[in-house]
């Protein structure tokens, strides 16, 4: 056996890389390469062509748009119909018709004078009755008939004194205006009779002939004239 050492390992490689040249350099020429070992022409060398950047072009991201949610919508339930209760009807309501107001005629004066407040106080000197006659504005009217009628008590009422006995007149008939405008005015007592009960009945008449009252009556029921003996008012036409 042979014992190789390694300076034989060494020679021995490299006429092994000898040979693998001498091959390319074969193969090299026989493809029209330049021989091996042989200078090699430079290369021309070209600038380098600048390669434009490409411009970044916006990618539009596309929303993403969430889906519905599908909303459950119940099934309606069928609702019973309630059962209608009868209710009592109330009769309609008929409003009565108030009455027509039927204005109330202003009533026509029954008198055409009317007696004024009297004014009183004790006269044992003379026992009168007296005042005036006056129109609507406070004016003294003369030529006004008045009556006097005077009675006495008797029994349960009263008797009526004929002031002329003796041609039967019971009245006392004058004129007002006769001792001053307007004036009217009786004294019918004596003055035995002024402490006697009396009374006396006074209006206002048409005429002696025709002795319709044109004023209310005016009774004075005297007593004594320490109490009153003067009896004094006006009378008032309304016009």
């Amino acid at each position: 056996m042979r014992i190789r050492t390694a300076a034989a390992w060494g020679i021995h490689a490299r006429w092994r890389i000898v040979g693998l040249i001498a091959l390319l350099s074969l193969l090299t020429g026989a493809c029209g390469g330049v021989p091996f070992g042989a200078p090699v022409p430079p290369t021309a060398t070209f600038p380098p062509t600048r390669t434009p950047r490409p411009t970044a072009t916006a990618t539009f991201t596309p929303t993403i748009t969430p889906s519905p949610t599908p909303t459950f919508t119940p099934t309606p339930t069928e609702t019973p119909t309630p059962t209608r209760t009868p209710t009592r009807t109330r009769p309609p309501f008929t409003p009565t018709p108030r009455p027509t107001a039927t204005p109330t005629p202003s009533p026509t004066p029954a008198f055409d004078f009317y007696p004024q407040p009297m004014a009183t106080a004790p006269n044992c000197g003379t026992v009168y009755m007296e005042g005036y006659i006056r129109d609507a504005a406070g004016n003294p009217i003369n030529g006004v008939w008045y009556r006097l009628r005077m009675f006495f008590p008797s029994g349960g009422g009263y008797e009526q004194v004929c002031l002329s006995p003796g041609d039967g007149n019971c009245e006392d008939y004058k004129q007002s205006g006769g001792r001053a405008p307007g004036m009217w005015g009786f004294a019918p007592l004596n003055p035995a009779d002024y402490h006697k009960p009396f009374r006396f009945i006074i209006e206002i008449v048409e005429s002696p002939s025709n002795p319709r009252p044109l004023s209310p009556p005016v009774v004075i029921d005297h007593q004594d004239c320490n109490q009153i003996g003067q009896y004094v008012f006006d009378w008032k036409r309304r016009y």
